[in-house]
């Protein structure tokens, strides 16, 4: 990273931080930008968001659910260099912006808060009258269970589920089979 932005004194690379000095690093941010092509969960997001700080983020994989364009941040199309750029420059033209996004961000929810929506729209899906033995939830993923992303975004969520659905997970890879195959569950 240094090598790419030598020379351009508007850059300066930091390196890396704790966790426990993020608070302290995002007291130095004005906006976040996030400019992922894939982005499963968005945790980052998530903690500007509970910081106070605005994000440009790409539409991308659940970023669109933290982040309402032109409401907590803006957003742009994946790959779209010109569109990025856009939305910095409108932050710069427009200084009273970044005070409009700031005084519109919520707090994220809770993963209590996230399990209740899972639930209610599983039982959405599910139907309240089904029973229990069916209410199974089959994950497949390229992501292990044990990777970041699915540990927030589905497995802690569940945790707080007790009992309510069985979790099946599974990876598929060569010589593997898939979740519903492994479970003998063809029809879930």
């Amino acid at each position: 990273v240094d090598h790419q932005i030598a020379g351009d004194p508007r850059i300066r690379y930091t390196g890396y931080y704790r966790p426990s000095e993020l608070s302290e690093v995002f007291a130095h941010f004005d906006v976040l930008v996030l400019p992922s092509m894939i982005e499963s969960f968005g945790l980052v997001v998530r903690e500007a968001l509970s910081a106070g700080i605005p994000v440009i983020a790409a539409r991308a994989g659940a970023l669109p659910e933290a982040i309402e364009d032109m409401r907590n941040g803006l957003l742009f199309e994946p790959g779209d260099a010109a569109a990025l750029t856009a939305c910095m420059q409108r932050l710069l033209d427009e200084p009273g912006l970044l005070a409009t996004l700031r005084k519109a961000i919520r707090p994220p929810l809770t993963i209590e808060a996230d399990a209740r929506q899972w639930v209610a729209r599983y039982d959405q899906l599910l139907g309240s009258a089904a029973p229990k033995w069916r209410r199974r939830i089959v994950v497949y993923s390229n992501e292990r269970p044990e990777w970041a992303c699915p540990q927030i975004r589905l497995i802690k969520p569940f945790e707080q589920l007790a009992g309510e659905f069985e979790l099946v997970w599974g990876v598929q890879g060569e010589g593997e089979q898939s979740p519903a195959a492994a479970t003998g569950h063809q029809d879930d």
